[in-house]
């Protein structure tokens, strides 16, 4: 939700802005419009010197202000999703919504294998098990990839083909001095055409904080060893 408080704030400053625009006529002084390149000897002409001066200057102001405020927003935005992950996995999405079949071996438990772009580049892909609890539609599993070994945890929805996965990492990545328990947020949806979940990447820290696409397939069904007797 952040992003829609920073938006309707600079809605709500333009708005404000542009309405006093009609009422700059005493914010220019003598010296301000005698600046002007314009000769004016009369009431008339010294007036709209001074609105022009005033609303130069308003919107120069103006322009700076909101630039300044959009950059504020977009580094607090950073790195977080819109949605958390219970509510975005009961979302709908117009890209893929012809899909209307509510096929549950979408989610099975096994490896699967997952890449991700982070820093311009495409990592993967990388092995990890998960494992898909259909009673709670949650889901558990572990793997590995270039920022290092991680637990990973879960919610996903037959519904709407989603799921939104926490990475938590075990050990620090091995490109940035990060804390210990560092977490990825991912947040993906079933792409017919691909076979495979598509989304985004999430992560925010104290140093760091960005966000990238982020594909997840299934590779093979998790085999079970049979007991050897003695």
């Amino acid at each position: 939700m952040n992003y829609f408080y920073c938006l309707a704030f600079l809605i709500i400053y333009l708005g404000n802005f542009i309405g006093c625009q009609s009422q700059r006529t005493n914010i220019a002084n003598q010296g301000l419009y005698s600046s002007i390149s314009i000769s004016c000897t009369d009431g008339n002409c010294r007036h709209h010197a001074t609105i022009i001066a005033g609303s130069i200057l308003g919107g120069g102001v103006g322009i700076i202000f909101l630039l300044i405020i959009f950059a504020l927003c977009w580094k607090h935005c950073k790195g977080r999703p819109l949605k958390t992950n219970p509510k975005f996995i009961q979302s709908t999405n117009q890209r893929y919504s012809q899909d209307n079949s509510t096929d549950d071996t979408l989610f099975k438990s096994g490896i699967w294998s997952s890449r991700h772009i982070q820093d311009g580049l495409w990592y993967g892909f990388h092995r990890l098990t998960l494992t898909f609890d259909p009673q709670l539609c949650k889901v558990t599993g572990s793997g590995s990839d270039n920022n290092g070994v991680f637990l990973l945890d879960g919610v996903y929805s037959l519904a709407t083909k989603r799921m939104g996965l926490v990475k938590t990492y075990q050990m620090e990545l091995s490109k940035r001095s990060e804390d210990l328990k560092y977490q990825m947020l991912v947040q993906l949806v079933w792409n017919a055409k691909s076979s495979q979940f598509e989304g985004k990447w999430y992560i925010r820290t104290k140093s760091y904080s960005g966000e990238n696409k982020f594909q997840l397939k299934f590779t093979s069904q998790q085999q079970s060893h049979p007991c050897k007797t003695v």
